[in-house]
């Protein structure tokens, strides 16, 4: 691992501005409570933990243009955004705590050009016109493709490009990945989730 791949920066988002309901504001302290910050640390890497944002949460409000609530989760994401690039510009690897899929913009447009690990339930692909509930955190990867609220669309948008292997001779990127997945499926099994889609 690199110097700079050891040296981690946590930011907390406790943000459900662009949820269903309340809730997933208190992700950033539970995964502190769960031991995340120590296990990191006891793995070998320079951890600062630079606490929370101010806390978003969920309020009912009436959708406007097929979403709830699009300012604040503006808002939110750019305040990712710059606390992003603020950790990357000290030379660090920004890890970012919560629940609310709609900060992933926010993670997009602060690190610049970027890959992308996503873990999800879902795809995250309903659009404000198709969208019943307009909660924005059904909609991320919409956004992050580009479609979706002008608003939303514009931050942190990726460009898909076909797959190039060419891209990472030594194979490093996909171990790494394979390793991340791995290692990602065999603690929720610990915790007792389903291993597999159809459970």
């Amino acid at each position: 691992m690199t110097e700079q791949g050891r040296r981690v920066s946590i930011l907390g988002v406790p943000s459900s501005a662009g949820s269903h309901n309340p809730g997933q504001e208190k992700a950033p302290a539970a995964w502190r409570a769960a031991g995340l910050v120590d296990g990191l640390r006891q793995a070998g890497l320079d951890v600062e933990d630079r606490g929370d944002l101010p806390a978003a949460p969920f309020r009912p409000v009436a959708p406007v243009d097929g979403l709830r609530d699009v300012e604040r989760v503006v808002t939110v994401a750019l305040q990712v955004a710059g606390e992003v690039a603020a950790i990357r510009a000290d030379g660090r690897l920004p890890l970012v705590l919560g629940g609310d899929c709609t900060i992933t913009l926010g993670v997009l447009a602060g690190f610049g050009e970027a890959g992308l690990v996503y873990f999800d339930g879902d795809a995250d692909l309903t659009t404000p016109e198709r969208s019943e509930s307009a909660v924005a955190d059904t909609m991320g990867m919409t956004h992050m493709l580009g479609g979706g609220s002008p608003r939303l669309a514009g931050l942190g948008s990726l460009v898909i490009t076909e797959a190039n292997p060419d891209h990472d001779p030594d194979g490093q990127l996909i171990r790494t990945l394979v390793q991340v997945v791995t290692g990602a499926l065999a603690g929720a099994e610990r915790l007792g989730a389903p291993g597999r889609p159809d459970q």
